[in-house]
């Protein structure tokens, strides 16, 4: 059986995944045809049941939940990992008239600046990578980081604002829920839990 499958180019995924997509595990007879692209291409592509199989946000996968159910593993979560606010120069903070930047508009990194900073700002989407050298040139006032950008913000030459994965889990008492595998509800039976047992 053919399993159209979409994941994001991030460490996380490429380390989770590296044993299905070289084929060095027990495929169960799935040929997977795997797509690699950020994470809101991802989420659009499910919108559009472009994947059988996909990494997405769990902001998207509570938009989609009629459609796709989250595997038992693969998500990505947990405390000291969530999108980070930063700013090109000091002193910058949320408000009116910011020129913000975030990932993606299903993408959690952008719920979360939303929840925690509400009206604030004029938000544009911008690929993930492509967010910290846009505020570096002046091209918005902050931006929300993820995947490695959250690492080398201050080698770039970039301001911490505010952790907001750090500022949710304060208010939630919970770890920060990233992301999850999701599988088509469409898919034949036990194809999703063939695919599980493949991730874990």
């Amino acid at each position: 059986m053919r399993v159209r499958l979409g994941i994001s180019p991030c460490p996380n995924d490429t380390f989770a995944f590296h044993a299905i997509l070289e084929r060095r595990i027990d495929m169960r007879g799935y040929d997977i045809e795997a797509e690699l692209v950020d994470v809101q291409t991802l989420n659009d592509g499910l919108e559009r049941g472009r994947y059988d199989i996909a990494k997405a946000s769990f902001h998207a996968a509570l938009l989609l939940s009629d459609r796709y159910d989250v595997l038992d593993a693969g998500s990505a979560l947990g405390f000291g990992v969530g999108p980070l606010l930063v700013a090109g120069r000091p002193g910058v903070v949320p408000g009116g008239g910011m020129r913000v930047l975030c990932p993606g508009e299903t993408t959690t990194a952008t719920l979360l600046y939303h929840c925690l900073h509400p009206h604030t700002g004029t938000v544009a989407q911008r690929v993930f990578s492509d967010i910290g050298p846009a505020v570096l040139r002046g091209d918005a006032d902050l931006g929300v980081l993820i995947h490695e950008g959250r690492l080398t913000y201050e080698r770039d030459g970039l301001v911490l604002v505010e952790d907001l994965g750090a500022s949710f889990e304060r208010l939630a008492d919970a770890p920060v829920p990233l992301g999850g595998i999701l599988a088509a509800r469409s898919l034949t039976d036990g194809a999703a839990a063939d695919f599980c047992a493949l991730v874990r």
